[in-house]
């Protein structure tokens, strides 16, 4: 039986160090307790930087400043504000994506790891050597979401949890849960003349709001 701890060993053990810092240096999967959440929003992989000489990657579950941070997560928190700004005053709107977390949306990579100037490197299957066969990243993650899940399950709270995709990579995590999701284009399309869909969003939250 495959369960999250196996996976995310298996998946540590199949990373190649040879060609750049695996980022970020440590992984936090529990942003929300699981009795707490409340939604999923799943993105793509974390965004590596350097900022003072220093190799960096924003882990979007703890995304605390974003005056540093990429575009894609300025867009998801200019995002956020525009959907509760009718009802919270502009200045109580702090600059992180904390509030998330503690509306207890949990926000995941679809892929967990990455390398500075290579998106997606890793978003190559892992090889079981002992049972010969295949484990995709994804399922790294889909398989955290499962067993949060079935905590809920066990404690007689609803799994009746909303997901939202940003781009087709988080989907290919939720194809894993057998559960419904929406899908909208990942923000960092905006950079190539594509529109974040505020609207997509704006329903989601509005199922935990």
């Amino acid at each position: 039986m495959k369960t999250f701890r196996t996976l995310w060993r298996k998946y540590l053990e199949s990373l190649n160090t040879d060609d750049g810092m695996i980022l970020p240096k440590k992984v936090k999967w529990n942003n929300v307790k699981h009795q707490d959440v409340t939604g999923i929003i799943i993105g793509q992989d974390p965004y590596a930087f350097t900022y003072k000489g220093e190799v960096l990657a924003t882990d979007i579950p703890f995304a605390t400043d974003l005056n540093f941070a990429p575009l894609a997560l300025k867009t998801i928190k200019k995002a956020y504000n525009t959907c509760i700004e009718e009802t919270r005053h502009k200045s109580e709107l702090d600059n992180s994506l904390k509030e998330l977390n503690e509306r207890g949306i949990l926000l995941l990579h679809a892929i967990p790891t990455t390398l500075l100037g290579r998106p997606l490197a890793h978003n190559i299957p892992i090889i079981d050597y002992e049972k010969l066969e295949q484990i995709h990243p994804y399922e790294v993650t889909a398989q955290y979401i499962k067993e949060v899940l079935i905590l809920r399950k066990r404690k007689g709270l609803s799994v009746d949890i909303p997901i939202l995709c940003l781009g087709k990579e988080a989907e290919k995590v939720a194809i894993h849960l057998d559960l419904p999701y929406t899908t909208t284009i990942h923000p960092s399309a905006i950079k190539h003349g594509m529109t974040f869909d505020e609207d997509v969003f704006r329903k989601f939250l509005m199922k935990i709001l």
